[in-house]
């Protein structure tokens, strides 16, 4: 199986079957001076790359429903994050088999302090592959072009939290290594971490 399989996996989807090509994202047309015609619209050569948060924002698309739309103290909020690739004619990540795709929940209250008794809660996506000949692949997570998958979450907030507005902030974010490899390689988080979407869901408290 290959290393790096960005080409097949865009072959295999329903972007490669429409023969939509690589550069219609990667190479989108702007305008500006060219040989011949001042304004005339070229195929840009600035590569939307896998890093660049624009690119993954027109990737991915983020829905967020609550179960209810009130929570009282000492009782569970309930909530479900839709991630869709609507926009990458391939996997998300690709490339590298290190990139990881993180979708993080927490709940905080007005202060955006995190409330009593819930914690951050991560769901990772990626694909695990053998480092040497013949790079067997062990395990494949991520998001395929056109496919979504949802996330439940599940927290019990404290009977101590006081009443009010809290948010529940879920998050998309997508990392070139795993924050383990990157603490063994001494490398800062904002190295090797990218926000690509954000929404933040009022959920008031009595």
């Amino acid at each position: 199986h290959p290393f790096l399989d960005t080409v097949g996996e865009w072959l295999r989807s329903p972007w490669g079957e429409a023969e939509i090509p690589c550069q219609e994202c990667h190479m989108p047309r702007v305008s500006g001076q060219v040989a011949g015609a001042r304004y005339a619209a070229y195929s840009s050569h600035g590569f939307l790359r896998q890093r660049d948060p624009q690119a993954l924002r027109r990737a991915l698309t983020l829905e967020v429903a609550l179960r209810s739309p009130e929570l009282e103290r000492g009782s569970e909020l309930r909530a479900s994050a839709t991630l869709l690739n609507t926009g990458a004619g391939h996997a998300v990540p690709t490339g590298d088999p290190s990139h990881r795709l993180e979708l993080r929940f927490e709940l905080v209250d007005a202060q955006g302090n995190r409330a009593r008794g819930t914690s951050i809660e991560s769901h990772w996506m990626g694909r695990e592959v053998q480092s040497t000949p013949p790079f067997t692949q062990l395990s494949d997570t991520r998001l395929q072009a056109a496919s979504s998958r949802v996330f439940d979450y599940r927290q019990k907030l404290s009977t101590a939290s006081k009443a009010g507005r809290f948010t529940l902030v879920v998050s998309v974010h997508w990392w070139a290594v795993a924050p383990e490899r990157a603490k063994k390689h001494e490398l800062d988080e904002q190295q090797v971490r990218v926000q690509v979407l954000e929404q933040r869901i009022p959920v008031p408290v009595f």
